[in-house]
């Protein structure tokens, strides 16, 4: 039985660590409060891109800290991904992160699943990565490993590890937010003018990305987080138009919600690889007509299913560029898996 609140959850008797929500929560309510009124405007700093100033800065006695916080960096660099990125809070809204279908009830969530890929023309649900994992000879299987089966909300990265422990990560991501609400606020474009500024500079700068082994043309949206409200997401499309030049990933659940189901599958830009992401771990990448084939996560091997095995972490440095691979964003006819690690 898995239940948020533990640290661990048993799956055919293995220990999983579950995302600590209920933690995180904790730490991030403690700053929403009191963080607006001290996150400056933008400020471009040519070592790091831009940044968004605190004042007064964070003290360490404030959150434990191993140095103030004196400003927060917008975009980040993940060494796995060998690219920029944008990263908010993560989670439930009642955790204070910006996943609203993590806020659906299981079967709720399952029930609108099938629905949605019914609607695309995609009759056998389960087949299609909804209820549960099919081996290669198209029979049911039951999970192989501690993980196969779980809920992935349950488990998500961002609730657990670096992610949750440290308390600037959190600070950072709760900055961040408080930005993009203030920049949609402005309304007419601005946050989508003051984004590709930002991913201008970043994208442009040698140094930069040299410092971070990173592409200059391949961006990340969330590596936390996910699209909050349609006019967020429809901001980051019209982002998409205007950087034709620059390859855009961005996996989502919003594809779920009544009110995002039809904004996210029209029009979507031909430089942006949609992917809904799978409810369980173990089960098929979801198959949404409208937007790219949708990703998984699995402890097994899923190429005998259609799916590419992401090799990251097989490669020598544990990142795509180490694995000379950008199917994330290049192939959005296949299905990805990313091996549990």
């Amino acid at each position: 039985m898995i239940r948020l609140e533990n640290k661990t959850a048993t799956a055919e008797g293995s220990k999983v660590e579950l995302a600590h929500w209920d933690a995180v929560r904790e730490k991030r309510a403690r700053f929403f409060k009191t963080l607006p009124e001290r996150v400056g405007e933008k400020v471009l700093d040519p070592k790091v891109g831009y940044v968004l100033p605190i004042i007064p800065p964070i003290m360490k006695w404030e959150a434990a800290l191993s140095s103030n916080v004196r400003r927060v960096s917008i975009l980040t660099f993940t060494s796995k991904m060998s690219c920029a990125s944008f990263s908010l809070a993560a989670g439930p809204t009642s955790s204070h992160g910006t996943c609203q279908s993590a806020d659906l009830p299981k079967p709720a969530f399952v029930k609108r699943s099938v629905e949605v890929q019914r609607e695309g023309g995609f009759a056998d649900a389960e087949a299609a990565g909804m209820i549960g994992h099919r081996g290669p000879d198209g029979k049911k299987s039951v999970p192989v490993s501690g993980t196969d089966g779980m809920y992935i909300c349950d488990g998500c990265y961002a609730g657990k590890g670096n992610y949750a422990r440290l308390d600037s990560v959190q600070i950072y991501q709760v900055v961040r937010k408080i930005w993009v609400d203030r920049a949609l606020a402005k309304g007419r474009g601005s946050f989508v003018d003051e984004m590709v500024e930002i991913l201008s500079a970043a994208l442009s700068n040698e140094s930069l990305l040299r410092r971070n082994l990173a592409s200059s043309n391949h961006f990340r949206i969330h590596d936390s987080g996910d699209f909050f409200s349609v006019a967020y997401a429809m901001a980051w499309y019209k982002v998409c138009r205007r950087m034709p030049d620059v390859q855009f990933w961005c996996p989502t659940r919003q594809w779920v919600a009544p009110t995002f189901r039809y904004p996210l599958t029209e029009n979507v830009p031909p430089n942006l690889a949609l992917r809904p992401s799978a409810l369980f771990f173990g089960s098929r990448a979801p198959l949404v007509r409208g937007l790219a084939a949708g990703s998984t996560s699995s402890r097994h091997n899923m190429a005998g299913e259609g799916h590419w095995d992401c090799p990251a972490y097989q490669s020598l440095e544990g990142s795509c560029a180490s694995a000379c691979c950008r199917t994330c964003w290049d192939r959005k006819d296949i299905p990805v898996n990313y091996r549990g690690h």
